[in-house]
């Protein structure tokens, strides 16, 4: 089996004939994985490979930046799935919106 190397931070890891071990999750880890990450890239994912064309629309999880367009954050939650919604974070000025609120009581 032909190995090829890898640059991951410095240090060079062997993956075997190239082959693409994430993809080969089953589809709820994927999207446990994509839910922790901000909401822009996990559906920047969508170009990687065919599979992980709709996963975005799936993701149980959304972090939401201020940062993002009103069209962004619109069509989000326009084109996802009914997936149940299991958290929704709101990230302002680089902090979680209940963390800023909590400031603001005190």
């Amino acid at each position: 089996m032909a190995e090829r190397l890898c640059n991951m931070d410095g240090k060079k890891a062997a993956v075997p004939d190239g082959e693409d071990r994430l993809s080969a999750l089953p589809e709820d880890v994927l999207l446990l994985l994509l839910s922790f990450l901000p909401s822009l890239d996990a559906v920047q994912t969508c170009v990687l490979a065919t599979r992980w064309r709709n996963l975005w629309k799936s993701v149980p999880s959304l972090r939401i930046s201020s940062v993002y367009s009103p069209d962004f954050v619109n069509s989000l939650f326009r084109y996802r799935d009914r997936t149940p919604l299991q958290e929704c974070v709101i990230f302002v000025d680089d902090r979680v919106m209940g963390e800023s609120h909590r400031d603001a009581e005190q």
